[in-house]
């Protein structure tokens, strides 16, 4: 009797995520789509393009002008809810291809007449999935097993 992991709850559950993020990242390669949000002095943003997931968040806060005077106006509009969303076309000018790389940086920038603290994280769409599939059939062949197992003792002994 062999396992088949195909024949179980776990394998049809979990292959909903890989439809997704094959789903996502081919159309990351031709849309982008980002979530923003701006509160106060601190701005998040989730953007998905290019076949990655990239999350930056950066803290901004103007310096104190001895003029009395506000030497930064704030670049973004105050958003205090949860965000908005937007979708744009993409055009690959530098052919960053559909495997781009990990990254994991932070930087600070200090001027005049501000102070920014910012990280960025990308995560690549094929990182995601590599590392999601082997877990997936894992579980799949691990429920598969249990099933069989539970079949073999409930069959009667001669």
């Amino acid at each position: 009797m062999s396992i088949a992991i195909h024949r179980t709850g776990t394998f049809f559950i979990g292959l909903f995520p890989i439809v997704m993020l094959l789903w996502a990242w081919a159309d990351s390669m031709v849309h982008g789509t980002v979530w923003l949000r701006h509160q106060d002095s601190t701005f998040h943003s989730v953007l998905l393009s290019f076949g990655s997931i990239e999350i930056e968040s950066s803290s901004v806060t103007s310096k104190p002008d001895p003029f009395g005077t506000d030497l930064v106006s704030d670049p973004y509009p105050h958003d205090q809810g949860a965000g908005k969303f937007s979708r744009y076309e993409l055009f690959d000018e530098d052919g960053s291809g559909a495997f781009p790389g990990f990254e994991w940086g932070a930087s600070v920038t200090d001027t005049e007449a501000y102070h920014e603290e910012r990280m960025d994280r990308v995560i690549p769409l094929w990182l995601i999935l590599a590392c999601y599939l082997p877990l997936w059939l894992a579980a799949s062949w691990w429920a598969a097993r249990r099933k069989k197992m539970q079949i073999v003792a409930a069959m009667p002994q001669w």
